[in-house]
């Protein structure tokens, strides 16, 4: 089990906004069944390694097909432990105990 960050930015010719594009690709990240939780800078995806590659890459390659999109910007971290189960809740309970403690 993996879990990735991902952040896909078509950029639109004379438009500085990035959310209409940011929202087509993640319809293709919902649609995946895949866990995930979007933030402001990205978004957060939870499973098998090489599902998360194959939708980031679907991902990117519909935001190239976008109208005005001259340009796309795709960011991906994966942290993928095998020595144990990795959550995208597990990662922020470790800190938070931390915190705590």
């Amino acid at each position: 089990m993996a879990v990735a960050e991902v952040s896909v930015m078509p950029i639109r010719k004379n438009a500085a906004s990035l959310s209409a594009g940011i929202a087509a690709c993640l319809g293709i990240l919902r649609d995946s069944g895949l866990k995930h939780e979007l933030h402001a800078m990205g978004t957060v995806i939870q499973g098998d390694v090489n599902e998360i590659l194959d939708v980031v890459g679907r991902m990117h390659r519909a935001a190239t097909k976008q109208e005005d999109v001259w340009r796309v910007v795709t960011t991906l971290t994966i942290d993928e432990r095998t020595d144990q189960r990795l959550t995208m809740e597990g990662k922020v309970d470790a800190v938070k105990k931390k915190l705590a403690g």
